[in-house]
């Protein structure tokens, strides 16, 4: 019995070591390394990282593509990584000891990696050096199997895409792979010419210097350099955009004086601000539009650069777009009924999958989604060019033209919608009902940011009257006025202001020979406060300043002073500690008499 025992540790002990023959360098045992599986062994993860859950494991057999592809995908990242510095936290020596150099002899089935060993290896490509050149041995692993010269073997591309230098980028949530660039034959079995041969001198006028040195005077195809299809589009639309901005510069030219020019210049910005969101929606996002969507980002450019044309036709801007090269977008046009007829955009690359999907969301779209959507830019975009508060701000600050500083579109809609009549000064009541309600949108689309004088006035009465947090917290929270917290905030900047002004004399007091009478007067102004505690007495001392001037005498006018209150940045800070001299600056004050005044 105990040489039968002896026997089967021996045997176990020799199919460990045998396990273990398949990668030397990694010298980990089962339990590191993987989980044993019952049909094919213990299962060999070539990308293990210690100390985290590796979530399920993967064999080569299972994976999508081929297995010695996916090894040169390894490959490649491995030797990207080993060209950091010793010291990076992007080397993963450990990890790529594992990677073995070919698939001969290995079970694929057993041969794999978890998924979340994957994930750590795979990630941050993009903070990695790229490779300077290509051996040929990578090449010959990882070229496609399209028929090639010998001597053009060491001469391949990298595998990552020569816009971005990247194996795989997100679009949409879907991850799109490096293609090829392909060559198209005519009819008569001619190559045409390939549109990857404008790819240099467009880059070249772009300022993609690197791009330019890589694809100068090279055939993308023979030396099967890749790229992402949505990297290309963006550099054919980027390039676009640069042959339409050039007439841009006439806008600011000072030569271009005459009313034509400029027009002709305002008509470009807009087209570039179409050709903006062609490549958001329509590109990026593989949305539809509807051509009348861009006609009014078309007449909405116009206006703001000074020529409004509402009446500007879509028929003129469809054959803009028709003109213009290298967007990569189709038109369809769409009849409903025989009465309406829609113009609709959409990418050239677009699937039939993407297409019904859009198809159906056009076709479900709440009617009221565009109003709301033009309402909510319009309130933005005012905000950004709005002036910034003052802080502290003052009365003066806060009673303001609110028909200059809400957007003329809210209002307009406003007042349609409660009187039924675009005519704001109609009613009192309706004008009145228009700015409170926009100042509570204005404030809610822009999450509070954007501080208004119906909050502001708001929160500080209702402090002042019934000293109530949380009646303050209510209404702040409803949106009719701002924070506690703010009015707070407010309070103690203030105070801090006055209190730095308050140890002389104002701007409005003369101190010098045009002084006739100077009189001051300090009395007891208390406040009796009732509150849930019972009454109180507030104490304070106001002063008032009386002087008369010299006949003849310019005295400054109180309403030329714009602001006599210091200005601070803006802090959360809800208290202050007053220091008061015992001593004041003197401030000198002539009499009739030449006598010398001053208060201490």
């Amino acid at each position: 019995m105990p040489k039968s025992k002896s026997k089967s540790k021996k045997h176990k002990e020799e199919n460990d070591s045998e396990s273990e023959e398949f990668n030397p360098a990694t010298k980990k045992s089962k339990r590191d390394d993987g989980v044993k599986s019952k049909d094919h062994g213990p299962e060999k993860c070539i990308l293990h990282v210690h100390g985290f859950e590796h979530a399920d494991f993967t064999p080569l057999s299972k994976i999508k593509g081929s297995a010695t592809d996916k090894l040169a995908l390894l490959h490649n990242i491995r030797d990207r990584r080993l060209q950091e510095v010793l010291d990076s936290p992007f080397r993963m020596d450990d990890v790529c000891n594992l990677i073995p150099e070919s698939l001969v002899g290995a079970n694929l089935e057993t041969t794999g990696y978890h998924r979340a060993c994957y994930q750590k290896f795979t990630k941050n490509q993009g903070r990695l050096q790229e490779r300077p050149s290509v051996t040929s041995q990578q090449a010959s692993t990882s070229r496609s199997p399209r028929k090639c010269g010998s001597s053009s073997a060491k001469q391949l591309f990298p595998p990552e895409c020569i816009f971005c230098g990247k194996l795989e980028v997100k679009v949409l949530g879907k991850t799109e792979r490096c293609i090829k660039f392909p060559v198209y034959k005519t009819k008569d079995g001619a190559l045409k010419e390939p549109t990857w041969k404008q790819i240099s001198p467009q880059a070249f006028e772009l300022g993609l210097h690197r791009l330019h040195c890589m694809v100068q005077g090279e055939d993308l195809f023979a030396r099967e350099a890749n790229y992402h299809q949505s990297c290309r589009k963006s550099f054919n639309l980027k390039y676009a955009k640069l042959i339409t901005s050039r007439g841009k510069a006439l806008a600011t030219n000072p030569v271009s004086e005459t009313e034509q020019t400029t027009m002709a210049a305002a008509h470009q910005m807009s087209f570039n601000a179409v050709l903006d969101v062609i490549q958001d929606q329509v590109i990026r996002q593989n949305k539809i539009v509807r051509l009348a969507s861009l006609r009014l980002v078309y007449t909405q450019e116009l206006e703001k650069n000074g020529f409004p044309n509402p009446k500007y036709r879509s028929e003129k801007l469809k054959r803009k777009l028709e003109k213009h090269e290298g967007i990569g977008i189709s038109m369809v046009t769409a009849d409903l009924k025989g009465c309406i007829t829609h113009c609709l955009i959409f990418s050239a690359s677009l699937s039939i999958l993407d297409a019904v999907r859009n198809a159906y969301k056009m076709g479900s779209t709440d009617k009221y989604e565009d109003v709301a959507l033009l309402l909510r830019g319009t309130i933005k975009k005012t905000y950004r060019e709005s002036n910034s508060l003052p802080w502290p701000p003052t009365a003066d600050d806060l009673v303001m033209s609110l028909d200059d500083l809400l957007p003329s579109n809210l209002m307009r809609f406003l007042t349609l919608m409660i009187s039924g009549d675009a005519d704001l000064e109609k009613s009192e009541k309706t004008r009145r009902l228009v700015l409170s309600i926009s100042q509570d949108i204005c404030r809610a689309v822009t999450k509070g940011e954007w501080k208004l004088p119906k909050h502001i006035l708001l929160c500080t009465t209702i402090r002042h009257l019934y000293r109530s947090k949380l009646l303050t917290t209510i209404l702040s929270r409803l949106g009719h006025c701002e924070t506690y917290d703010f009015g707070l905030e407010l309070e103690t900047a203030l105070t801090k202001a006055l209190n730095e002004v308050s140890i002389s004399l104002g701007p409005q007091i003369i101190t010098g020979e045009g002084n006739y009478v100077f009189h001051l007067e300090w009395d007891n102004l208390n406040k009796i406060t009732t509150n849930i505690h019972g009454s109180n007495v507030v104490n304070w001392t106001g002063g008032i300043m009386i002087q008369e001037v010299k006949p003849g005498f310019d005295a400054p006018n109180p309403l030329e002073i714009q602001r006599m209150l210091p200005l601070y940045e803006r802090n959360k800070t809800r208290s202050l500690k007053v220091d008061i001299p015992e001593t004041l600056n003197t401030v000198h004050i002539y009499s009739p008499a030449e006598t010398t005044w001053s208060h201490t």
